[in-house]
C-alpha cells in the first residue's frame, strides 16, 4: 500500500523538477520550435528528432550511471569506497564539533594558503 506521505513527496519533486524544465529546457525547445518555420524539414521531423535525441541521451546517460554504480557498489572498490566515505565523516564531525581544531590545517597540505598550487597565483590567472 502507498503511503500518503510518499504520494505527497514525488509530487513536491515532480512540482519543483518542473523548474528545471522550464528554466534549461525550456529556451533550448522554444528555439527548436521557432527554427522549424520554413527550413527544408517539416516540423514535425525536427521535434521528433530533437525529442528522440534527448531521451536516448538521457537513457545512455542514465544507463552508464547505473552500470558505474553497481560496478562500484559489489566488491572491493565499494568497500573501500565505503569505509573512506566513513573516514570523512568522522572526520568532519570531528572538525565541526570541535570548532575547526580537531584536525591539523588541511589547507596547508593541498597547498590552497599559498603553496604550490593557488588558483589566485597571478600564473594561474588568465
Amino acid at each position: 500500500m502507498t503511503e500518503p506521505l510518499l504520494l505527497t513527496t514525488a509530487f513536491l519533486i515532480g512540482l519543483l523538477g518542473s523548474t528545471h524544465c522550464i528554466g534549461m529546457c525550456g529556451g533550448i525547445a522554444a528555439s527548436v520550435g521557432l527554427n522549424t518555420q520554413g527550413g527544408r524539414y517539416p516540423a514535425w521531423l525536427i521535434l521528433l528528432g530533437y525529442n528522440l535525441g534527448r531521451i536516448s541521451s538521457y537513457t545512455l546517460a542514465g544507463a552508464l550511471i547505473g552500470v558505474a554504480g553497481a560496478l562500484v557498489a559489489t566488491g572491493t572498490t565499494g568497500m573501500i569506497l565505503q569505509i573512506f566515505a566513513g573516514i570523512l565523516l568522522i572526520a568532519m564531525g570531528l572538525y565541526v564539533g570541535s570548532g575547526g581544531l580537531a584536525l591539523p590545517d588541511w589547507k596547508k597540505w593541498v597547498g590552497i594558503s599559498g603553496g604550490i598550487y593557488n588558483p589566485m597565483r597571478p600564473e594561474f590567472c588568465l
